[in-house]
């Protein structure tokens, strides 16, 4: 194992070294037993006290093998432990590694076996995955402000309480489980303050429950967000427990009765239901002629500014508060979501639609080289596909679209013209341009589509410099290299034009050729060649014209090259930050 070599080891001490007591984030992976003890824990532990960020993904056996950092954990902020991979370690019944943390307040628990004791009264982010219920519910109680539940054992033990901080919560589980562990939990807490909640089943009992907690809680004007997953779609109504939220701005439910539709449209003979919502998602598997007028109607009535009348404790309302900024449908699959968008759209196929999508099949069975390398066999002689090409070519420059309502979009198959353009962007090589924020140094890759491991072209690695009077010199500049770098600058155009030529010639996108300074000839030449093996003379045209629909989506698409950096070109980097930039030409 690497991290086990000499080499390793002394480059950690070497890194941890130079960054003297700056904190440190640890990500320790050990899933088997056989990967423990470890060098390389030992000398983190040396620096225990400096752990900022500790992600464990191990096995409990290594629970042992931390212990001398107890005590030391000064700066310890954000804990992750994930034990999942031996349940039948026999561990001990608790452990209180992490009891003395004072920085501590964000934890994700994901345990099967014995307890975890953490700090009291600090913690305001708590995540917990299986196991039974930590016991932070009681020892944080006055700090916690976020609360995830997920696939948590309820047990007997939990004594109803108060949580007065608590602003987000979300409870799941597997499908069928979720009701009872909810039920459990919201049947016995109080959360005054909460803001957003998320539960992982939607049934009458859960959201009785829910309405039942908001009773208890006296926070009917404080809830912004609430929502309700299914996995089918049980039909529920939940007028009655959004009539105590009159703040809500986010709601997300599976498909409920049509008197709860009735009672989201705004109605100017009766008070409004959650008057400031905003955004609206609604899990459906289909949609009635009836469904539908109601769902039009309760867009119509919410975009409207509509006068909204003020509640105790409500923050002011205004005249437009009441608009939708958004209304989403949510559909098993891409079908039935088509279909009813041509619904609601009131669309239909045309015969202009008909045509198109006829035109748009044959012509990419006659012209294959749209979406496939081009066909180098075939003859340039090759009549009888040129005139087919070319007849197809005169029907479609014919085609006249009557009236723009006898088109639609669609989600498998566009029109023709995205058609097109998508069978081009599919195939694709990829020109990476790697640099770093403050680096300097990078050089240019030509990839295969899919690989960014498979190296085509590249150029050497190179400097970037800069001139500017006002702007920081990169890494290693001197004055000593003002000269070298003037060089540089006089000969940039040169050597921008050798290195766009030499990337161009390794992607087949000849038409880009043309944009090389000095070589427009050439790129004339090289496009009537390749147009010549496609289509022939007569047809070049004609493919001209087509291809033009993509060709400014090149025109776009930037692309580093050897040039001296400006003042604004650093700041950019610096904005950017670390990383790469890809760009993709088309084969």
């Amino acid at each position: 194992m690497r991290t086990r070599t000499g080499a390793y080891l002394d480059y950690l001490n070497e890194v941890l070294k130079r960054s003297k007591n700056v904190p440190i984030d640890i990500h320790i992976n050990a899933r088997s037993s056989t990967d423990l003890p470890h060098p390389v824990i030992d000398i983190l532990l040396q620096h225990s006290e400096r752990w900022g960020m500790l992600r464990l993904e191990a096995c409990h056996a290594i629970i042992p093998l931390l212990q001398p950092a107890k005590g030391h954990l000064m700066s310890l902020r954000r804990l992750t432990l994930v034990f999942r991979w031996d349940r039948e370690f026999q561990s001990a019944s608790s452990h209180d590694l992490f009891q003395n943390a004072p920085a501590l307040n964000d934890v994700y628990l994901e345990n099967r076996a014995g307890h975890f004791i953490l700090p009291p009264g600090q913690l305001i982010s708590y995540n917990q995955s299986g196991n039974r219920l930590s016991e932070v519910l009681t020892l944080s109680i006055t700090s916690l402000t976020t609360l995830i539940l997920h696939g948590v054992t309820p047990t007997n033990r939990l004594p109803s309480i108060t949580l007065p901080l608590l602003a987000s919560l979300r409870i799941t589980d597997n499908l069928g489980v979720a009701v009872f562990q909810c039920k459990w939990f919201l049947d016995n807490v109080t959360l005054p303050a909460l803001k957003v909640l998320t539960i992982g089943e939607t049934t009458d009992e859960i959201v009785k429950s829910v309405q039942l907690m908001i009773v208890r809680s006296h926070f009917s004007c404080k809830l912004e967000s609430l929502v309700f997953m299914s996995e089918y779609f049980p039909y529920v109504s939940f007028t009655t427990l959004l009539e105590r939220m009159p703040l809500l701005k986010f709601l997300s439910i599976p498909q409920p009765p049509l008197q709860d539709f009735h009672a989201l449209t705004f109605d100017s003979s009766r008070p409004h239901l959650i008057p400031l919502l905003r955004e609206l998602y609604l899990s459906v598997r289909g949609i009635t002629e009836e469904t539908k007028n109601i769902l039009i109607n309760l867009a119509s009535s919410r975009c409207r500014p509509q006068p909204i009348p003020t509640c105790e404790d409500a923050f002011p309302m205004h005249v437009g508060d009441s608009q939708f900024e958004k209304l989403s449908l949510s559909f098993p699959n891409t079908t039935i979501a088509e279909q009813h968008l041509y619904g609601f759209e009131d669309w239909k196929e045309y015969d202009a639609c008909a045509q198109l999508k006829r035109l748009g099949a044959l012509l990419l069975n006659i012209l294959p080289e749209y979406y496939e390398r081009p066909n180098l066999q075939r003859s340039l002689l090759d009549v009888e596909w040129n005139n087919r090409l070319s007849a197809l070519l005169d029907q479609i420059e014919a085609f006249v679209v009557e009236d723009p309502k006898d088109l639609a979009v669609r989600f498998s198959s566009p029109s023709l013209a995205f058609n097109l353009i998508d069978k081009v962007l599919g195939r694709q090589m990829t020109v990476m341009a790697l640099f770093s924020s403050g680096d300097g140094y990078f050089s240019l890759v030509v990839c295969p589509h899919g690989s960014a491991r498979s190296i085509i072209a590249a150029t050497g690695i190179f400097k970037l410099g800069s001139l500017s009077s006002d702007s920081a010199h990169i890494r290693g500049e001197s004055l000593g290299t003002l000269t070298p770098e003037l060089a540089l600058k006089h000969t940039s155009n040169t050597l921008q034009s050798a290195t766009q030529g030499a990337i161009y010639s390794a992607v087949p996108l000849v038409q880009a050729v043309e944009t090389i300074p000095g070589t427009k000839n050439i790129g004339k030449w090289a496009l009537d060649i390749d147009y010549r093996r496609i289509a022939g003379r007569e047809s070049q045209g004609r493919y001209h014209s087509v291809q033009d629909v993509c060709h400014h989506l090149g025109d776009k698409l930037p692309l580093n090259t050897i040039r001296v950096r400006t003042l604004h070109d650093l700041t950019e980097d610096q904005r950017n930050g670390k990383g790469g930039m890809t760009c993709k030409r088309a084969r």
